[in-house]
């Protein structure tokens, strides 16, 4: 349900709340598909706390089945460099 509410506001061009109801979808099912989705909409509005809220999700989650060690760890890795080049600055 979070997931197609998640569409709905994507759709209305609500990135944050789609972002937002994604991320809680993912917060009680991991998805490779759905982690992966999030992270490029995420990367393309720039959003880091949503990145950083995903990277908290899925790096210390259990790699899902349908998926190969290598893969996650990619997915992981890609989730980690997208934290860091859109890292505020610090002062």
């Amino acid at each position: 349900m979070l997931m197609m509410i998640g569409y709905a506001a994507y759709r209305e061009g609500d990135f944050e709340s789609s972002l937002h109801f994604w991320l809680k979808a993912l917060g009680q099912a991991i998805s490779f598909s759905t982690a992966g989705f999030v992270l490029d909409v995420a990367v393309k509005q720039e959003n880091h706390d949503a990145i950083l809220e995903l990277l908290k999700l899925i790096e210390f989650s259990d790699k899902p089945k349908s998926v190969t060690k290598q893969e996650w760890t990619d997915l992981i890795m890609r989730t980690k460099h997208a934290e860091l080049s859109l890292r505020p600055e610090q002062p």
